[in-house]
């Protein structure tokens, strides 16, 4: 193993050092390492000799992806993401977007919500920063009647 995959990998042992026993960290080491070596059986077509399938085992890059993923997650962190969201009250819950659309250009200050939002996503952008919207519709203010 490289050097490099091993310090990663003692760090991450020095992180989760209070949660876990030692041999527990052996075997996240050892399962870690055994998955960025994962591979899988495809068949390979036929023997011409005895008719029998033949299968080969090729690399198996998903989990491969995935395990290399953790160790840096664990190590270095999760890249910090972002996120903005605006909520624009409307009168009935149920309104169709056209109608939607009408009431939000009526009223000034969820113009201004949407404008601020959009400078944001803008500025974001602009800094290459990943940003999540989250688009969804206010909760009624008491649950509908029943009778």
């Amino acid at each position: 193993m490289s050097d490099r995959n091993s310090r990663a990998l003692d760090k991450l042992s020095a992180n989760l050092a209070p949660l876990f026993a030692e041999e527990d960290f052996e075997l996240a080491k050892k399962t870690l390492v055994e998955a960025c070596r994962a591979t899988r059986r495809v068949r390979g077509g036929k023997d011409p000799k005895t008719g029998s399938y033949m299968y080969d085992d090729v690399p198996d890059y998903a989990i491969r992806v995935a395990a290399a993923c953790k160790v840096v997650e664990w190590v270095a962190g999760k890249p910090v993401s972002r996120s903005i969201t605006t909520t624009v009250p409307s009168e009935s819950g149920q309104e169709s977007s056209e109608g939607f659309m009408t009431a939000l250009m009526a009223d000034p200050e969820a113009r201004a919500s949407l404008r601020s939002t959009f400078d944001k996503l803008v500025e974001a952008a602009e800094k290459a920063k990943p940003m999540e919207i989250v688009v969804s519709k206010p909760l009624p203010e008491s649950p509908p009647s029943t009778s």
